[in-house]
């Protein structure tokens, strides 16, 4: 093991410590003669390792149940929102050419 793992297994091994104990991380570092600053950064970095998706928000797509098309002429399609792109695109033109 080289000496940048061994600091990270020791700074882990504090992590697990500290989450047992019922200190704060800046009482637990003072106790353990560690750098607040240091202690704070490993602890964010080994709670981000255990939550790597915390921070992210589920989004619920809201698909309409219909697309509605309105002519120039008032006339107005009400269509069934899984109607395909080909066939509005369709009624789009066929409507631009009724209006000319």
């Amino acid at each position: 093991m080289n000496k940048d793992s061994e600091y990270v297994q020791q700074m882990l091994a504090h992590y697990q410590q500290w989450e047992q104990s019922n200190l704060s991380q800046v009482e637990y570092a003072q106790s353990h003669n560690l750098k607040n600053d240091t202690f704070k950064y490993w602890v964010r970095k080994f709670k981000k390792e255990q939550n790597p998706t915390k921070g992210f928000v589920a989004i619920e797509t809201i698909i309409p149940s219909e697309i509605n098309i309105r002519y120039p002429n008032g006339v107005e399609l009400a269509l069934p929102s899984h109607t395909s792109i080909k066939i509005i695109k369709e009624l789009i033109q066929y409507g631009s050419l009724c209006s000319q």
